[in-house]
């Protein structure tokens, strides 16, 4: 990997240790939240709309300030033993109409989605009860999606923002059901191209074989080759992109699997790194890019392929998670 992009390691690393103030709480909790995203412009400074106080506190509320566009957010988190609450930051600007969304005692946050372009035009949240909460405005040129049918729960929200919030991802936790199922999360990017979801075939038993990019300056393809166990052969997943770039495989072994994204973006992709469970790693593209995006895998889980936006580059990225 290059100097950067170990540096965008250790920074993210560094964020998720000291997202709590009290570090005596953050000891009381299993694990750290898996951090993914985030969507949008390349506006805003980095603001965590989370706080890591151990399984002894919940997400009670989100509030959203919000117009045309998601001007503001902030959660507030409840000890379910004492009814202590605690405030996160505040994350964007002091524009907007307040409006918040109560959870009960059992609820967690499932999904949150919609639409962005240079900033987050809207936001909808959706929990295990199926209810679900809309803000912002019609606008945007393009969408994000994080969460699955079941399998995660979504804590807390990660941030750009300024005068509003540019860009969002969310920080998300396993639900211990048993069950395996797929994951969508992100993309973050530009806004141009085409949809896309490069996703293992549902029957064969299938692996990540082979992650094939052609890249320069930017991202400018990307091809998944699947293995299906059962069947014995190699099945190529769809290429995405354009057709300029120099290709580069990376192969994975029979007992390797991916764990994380990690990269630099603006109007395109312009760079992308993968780890293995292994530790193994390679790297494609640029230098270039104002915002650094990040996907980890759900523990005990696995990257099997990837979405986005891709047209003569990759616009836009995110990630395919399989929970074992």
């Amino acid at each position: 990997m290059s100097k950067r992009i170990y540096i965008s390691i250790l920074l993210l690393t560094l964020v998720a240790i000291f997202l709590s103030p009290m570090m005596e709480r953050i000891a009381k909790a299993d694990s750290l939240p898996i951090n993914l995203g985030d969507s949008g412009g390349d506006g805003g400074r980095l603001c965590i709309v989370y706080l890591n106080y151990g399984n002894d506190y919940q997400l009670a509320e989100i509030r959203v300030w919000s117009g045309s566009w998601i001007d503001a957010l902030q959660t507030i988190y409840v000890n379910r033993y004492t009814g202590e609450r605690v405030e996160s930051s505040r994350c964007g600007g002091s524009g907007g109409d307040l409006s918040v969304f109560a959870l009960d005692p059992d609820e967690y946050l499932t999904l949150v989605y919609g639409q962005y372009g240079d900033y987050v035009d809207s936001m909808t949240v959706v929990t295990n009860k199926q209810r679900l909460k809309t803000w912002g405005g019609d606008g945007g040129l393009a969408d994000y999606f994080y969460g699955g049918p079941k399998g995660i729960k979504i804590v807390g929200f990660k941030s750009h923002a300024g005068q509003y919030v540019d860009a969002i991802g969310v920080f998300s936790e396993r639900v211990d059901n048993g069950i395996r199922t797929t994951n969508y999360f992100g993309p973050s990017g530009g806004t141009g191209g085409e949809k896309f979801s490069i996703e293992p075939p549902v029957n064969g038993n299938p692996r990540v074989k082979e992650v094939r990019v052609w890249s320069g300056a930017y991202i400018d393809a990307i091809e998944v080759i699947y293995h299906l166990e059962d069947e014995g052969f190699d099945l190529p997943g769809k290429r995405v992109g354009g057709y300029g770039g120099r290709l580069q495989v990376f192969k994975l072994a029979t007992d390797e699997y991916i764990t994380q994204i990690i990269g630099h973006r603006g109007v395109y992709v312009d760079s992308l790194a993968i780890v293995t469970n292994k530790g193994r790693s390679m790297q494609w593209g640029g230098d270039g890019g104002d915002v650094a995006y990040y996907y980890q895998a759900p523990p005990n889980g696995k990257i099997v392929g990837f979405r986005g936006r891709a047209d003569g580059y990759v616009d836009a990225i995110g990630i395919v998670a399989q929970l074992d």
